[in-house]
Order: C-alpha cells, then structure tokens, then sequence
C-alpha cells in the first residue's frame, strides 16, 4: 500500500471517538454505564448497518475512490455533530447516522488485495490491518490523553465555552478533524481498482 496510507486512514477518529465515548457520556450527560454502552451500540449497529445495505448499493453505482471520500465526509459530519449537540437525544440521532463511516476499510482493502493480486492476498491484508493497528493503537493512546488534559479546561469566553468545553472538543471535534484530513488525503487518490461486484 501507499506509504502515506495511514493519513487516509479514519481508524484513528473512529476509535478515538469510541474509546472516550463512556467518559464523555459520563461527564457531560452524567449517564450510566448501561445508556452509555447502548450508545455504542447504536453506533456499532448502524456502521454495520451501513456495511451490509448501504456498501453493496453504492459499490453498484460509485467508483471506490468517491466511495471512500463520501465515508471521510460522512465522518467529518457526524463526529463533529456528536460533540456539538446539546442534548442525550440528538446524540442517538446522531449515533443512527453514522452508516457511511466505516464504508473506508472494505474498500481499501479490496483495492489492496487487487494491487497485490491473488499471489500476494496474505501480505497485503496483513500491511493494510499493519498501518490500521498503527491508527488503533494511536488514538487508543492519544484521545483518553486528551480527554483527561482537557476534561476542565476554562476559557473566558462564557457564551461559547462550557464546563464541558474540553469533552466536546476530543469527543467532536478533534475525531471530526482526523476525518477533515482523511476526507483531503482521499481526495488526492488517483483511481482504485477493486474487485468488480457482480
């Protein structure tokens, strides 16, 4: 795979934005473990949701490389909107409508797999789940860093900066961000061959 593959990759939001999710339920919504987890699931549900109806549609009437930037898109909309709404309500809404977030990791490896061909499946499976470990391993890290760094931060701008300011801001903003430059690095893809469905 490309070498630069990894700023493609929206691993690191979307598992940023996972690992933080009970903390961020907790301290901004004050929820119990139990809604927070159903949450997650709800998310978890509509990715797969995603990946099962709406992945098959697409891949039928859109080239891979608009696929994958719909999917980067998708993502800088719905985490970004997660970490803006104020209420435990509009969060649900927004965890239901993350279907296109995961549509990336299928294609990319498909395209892969079909770069490398039939001879050379295991390796290049094995480079892309490499670099997406990498990504895993990164915001696994990084984001529960962040989130207690920023957990009271103060401005003084009262009107726009809450006491739940910091949570926002890694829960929201900076997974939505991570998908702004994987949603600018998929633009730059040239064409992707993958295998043709039928």
């Amino acid at each position: 795979p490309h070498p630069h593959m990894l700023c493609r990759d929206p691993g690191i939001a979307i598992v940023g934005h996972s690992v933080i999710m009970p903390l961020y339920c907790y301290d901004v919504y004050t929820w119990t473990a139990q809604k927070a987890g159903v949450l997650q699931t709800i998310e978890f549900g509509s990715n797969a949701l995603g990946l099962l109806v709406v992945l098959p549609t697409l891949a039928h009437v859109m080239p891979a490389k608009w696929i994958i930037i719909v999917a980067n898109f998708a993502g800088i909309i719905t985490y970004s909107a997660e970490g803006l709404v104020s209420s435990d309500t509009l969060l649900f809404v927004c965890a239901a409508s993350v279907l296109l977030n995961g549509l990336y990791f299928p294609i990319v490896r498909a395209a892969v797999s079909k770069l490398f061909g039939p001879q050379k499946y295991g390796e290049s499976l094995g480079a892309v789940a490499t670099l997406q470990q990498l990504a895993q391993t990164i915001a696994a890290i990084a984001f529960p860093r962040m989130y207690s760094s920023l957990l009271h931060i103060n401005a003084n701008i009262p009107e726009i900066v809450t006491d739940d300011f910091g949570p926002r801001v890694v829960f929201g903003l900076i997974p939505g961000g991570c998908a702004v430059l994987a949603f600018l690095a998929s633009c730059a893809l040239p064409t992707i061959e993958t295998i043709q469905c039928e």
